[in-house]
């Protein structure tokens, strides 16, 4: 089989996406041509290898070893997987949420809420966890699944070469020396570490992927490793489907739940998948958890899951409020005695857009509208920031302006109560804001009375040529309390 080159410049294409201005990225664009010939000839030839990954310890929400591929090698990844993907999806089982087209966390969430409620209130669930599932998956074994499917594709291509799941002796042959080659690379033993050392010791040794011997484990971080955790539980899905003849079963990753009507039923399931895994896998289960009541609510991805509603976790309520905090600290100084300035630093905006954006995605998947009004007065120079919609206050659209005079408007229906210092050029206009008796009753609100004074500064050009213009400061008057005193929600 031979690889062609426009089928390595898709997965380049793939694999830059989200990553474009990542330094690894960069380094791998400037010589774009050369780098993605010299990988084709290396797979063509078969003598591709894998480069020296890249090693560091991640803290949140635990400490854990991470081992990030070089660029070049994630392009090779993004053209395995989807071919591996066209063999395997046909066999996974529909309740496999993690790392699969059209699925998701959320997916796996709703799925598992239309369970609870479908058993009704006297349904019972059991919730378990495989104990350091990637560093205790067995290489070989991994390898074994993946030749048995080859060749039961191949024995279909020879039958009936137009089925979607079928392939050629000559590709299934090409797929197998790549699986091989990558099942094979030692990441841990060449890995280059990045990090502060002290981090290591904060990993247990038997969570460290250098430990576990030659053939065991998976680095987590590579989309290799994501979709071969799928391929290797897979036997053990079945095995839940088929054998247990469970019919509400939801797994993401290595966190699965069982429901049942009765808890004998689990309790009985609970011994057969321990021996399972041990005998079939060898994996074992990280703790013996008890059914449980589907009343009692079961804390699963980020949710607590009851049949008629959710409530986010606390412990992502804790964390969004930390990075809030990290935010007020970096861009909010001053006091109410002498009152606050915002500094709008476009890395930092740019980073508590994306965060706000990410906790409210997750938000609006529970009943959590009450939980987000007091987040937001918590931290209520936000509000100067964006509207409840997330869209920025403090820039303008483009759409929204078409000339200088229409970027002041803009500014003053944003901050109606402050006084407006523009940048034209070289000079500053000042403008009094006098806002309508219509603008006082709409914006009558603590904070927009409260902002004093508003800097806009230009920042370049729209497309269309007119100057680009964004709050640089905003100065609040004094005996206004920004600052959230505590943590209860």
């Amino acid at each position: 089989m031979t690889i062609e080159f426009k089928e390595l410049y898709k997965a380049y294409r793939d694999c830059r996406r989200r990553k474009r201005k990542t330094v690894n990225a960069q380094r791998y664009e400037m010589y774009l041509l050369d780098n993605l010939f010299e990988t084709q000839a290396s797979l063509n030839a078969r003598s591709y290898q894998p480069a020296r990954c890249i090693r560091f310890i991640a803290t949140k929400p635990k400490a854990r070893e991470i081992h990030a591929a070089d660029f070049s090698d994630r392009v090779v990844h993004h053209w395995l997987v989807p071919r591996l993907e066209k063999l395997f999806e046909p066999v996974f089982i529909h309740d496999v949420y993690s790392n699969r087209v059209g699925k998701g966390a959320h997916k796996a969430v709703d799925r598992l809420q239309s369970f609870m409620h479908s058993m009704g209130n006297d349904g019972w669930y059991l919730q378990l966890d495989i104990a350091n599932f990637f560093n205790s998956i067995d290489r070989p074994i991994l390898f074994q699944l993946l030749q048995h499917r080859l060749r039961k594709s191949v024995k279909t291509y020879e039958k009936l070469p137009i089925d979607k799941r079928a392939i050629s002796s000559e590709e299934a042959d090409s797929l197998r020396w790549l699986c091989h080659v990558l099942l094979r690379h030692d990441s841990s033993g060449n890995a280059i570490y990045r990090g502060n050392p002290a981090l290591l010791h904060r990993v247990p040794s038997h969570k460290q992927l250098g430990n576990m011997g030659e053939h065991k484990g998976l680095p987590i971080g590579n989309l290799t490793s994501q979709f071969f955790a799928n391929v290797y539980l897979n036997p053990f899905d079945q095995f839940v489907k088929h054998s247990l003849k469970c019919k509400h079963y939801v797994r993401y990753v290595d966190d699965f739940i069982l429901l049942a009507p009765d808890k004998e039923t689990l309790l009985e399931w609970r011994d057969q998948i321990r021996q399972f895994l041990q005998d079939t896998l060898q994996l074992s289960l990280k703790e013996i958890t008890e059914p449980k009541r589907v009343t009692m609510g079961a804390d699963f991805l980020g949710y607590i899951i009851y049949p008629h509603h959710r409530l986010v976790r606390r412990r992502v309520v804790g964390n969004f409020w930390e990075k809030l905090q990290q935010f007020q600290t970096e861009l909010v100084s001053g006091s109410s005695a002498k009152g606050y300035c915002i500094t709008l630093k476009a890395d930092a905006m740019e980073k508590l857009h994306a965060t706000l954006a990410s906790y409210h995605g997750h938000f609006k998947h529970a009943n959590s509208y009450r939980l987000q009004q007091r987040l937001w007065q918590s931290f209520p120079w936000l509000e100067l920031l964006f509207e409840t919609s997330l869209t920025p206050r403090y820039e303008p659209h483009r759409l929204e302006v078409s000339r200088y005079y229409s970027q002041i408007n803009y500014f003053q229906r944003q901050y109606p109560f402050a006084q407006l210092h523009i940048q034209r050029g070289k000079k500053i206009d000042v403008i009094k804001n006098t806002p309508s008796a219509f603008q006082i009753i709409k914006e009558n609100h603590l904070l927009q009375k409260a902002v004093r004074r508003v800097n806009v500064r230009q920042v370049g050009y729209m497309k269309d040529g007119l100057k680009r213009r964004r709050v640089q400061q905003l100065f609040i008057r004094s005996g206004v309390e920004l600052c959230p005193i505590s943590k209860n929600h």
